[in-house]
């Protein structure tokens, strides 16, 4: 109901609102649930945040969502197979997939190999890999001057 008020008053499009969720919430209540299942069908898009970061359960797939964001650690060798295995619950889940922590040349080339062996065209990836770094603030407004912000872009893999 917050959330309704919220948007209503706001003016703010849904579709233009994504909500994380870490990956393990500590209690998901029925009632949890039917407020994210309302909030998907009314346009608003659900994060299942830092997905790999925890104990790595199945959890989050019972969790309704449309945008799965793949914790750092999940780049690292050791981590491989849980990345493919996410990779390819996520094409099948039909949701779209955030490589997170993607800072250097190896990881997007790992990035783009596992989710185009998934089955992916396009990924999003988060990261300083293409030099967007901490900066101070008045850099940063001059840096977004002129840029559209706050829509997502698409890594191609294909």
């Amino acid at each position: 109901e917050d959330m309704l008020r919220i948007l209503q008053a706001s003016q703010v499009s849904p579709d233009t609102l994504i909500l994380e969720i870490t990956e393990e919430p500590c209690h998901i209540s029925r009632d949890m649930v039917e407020t994210v299942e309302l909030l998907l069908r009314l346009g608003v898009r659900i994060a299942i945040d830092d997905l790999g970061a925890g104990s790595g359960n199945a959890r989050p797939w019972k969790f309704p969502h449309s945008v799965l964001k793949l914790d750092r650690r999940l780049l690292q060798k050791q981590s491989l197979p849980a990345l493919t295995s996410h990779l390819v619950l996520a094409r099948q889940g039909r949701v779209d997939v955030v490589i997170e922590g993607v800072e250097t040349a190896q990881q997007m080339a790992t990035a783009r190999r596992f989710a185009r062996d998934a089955g992916f065209r396009n990924i999003l990836i988060q990261g300083f890999h293409d030099g967007y770094v901490p900066m101070p603030l008045e850099t940063l407004l001059t840096f977004c001057k002129g840029k559209r912000l706050g829509v997502p872009t698409f890594e191609n893999v294909a």
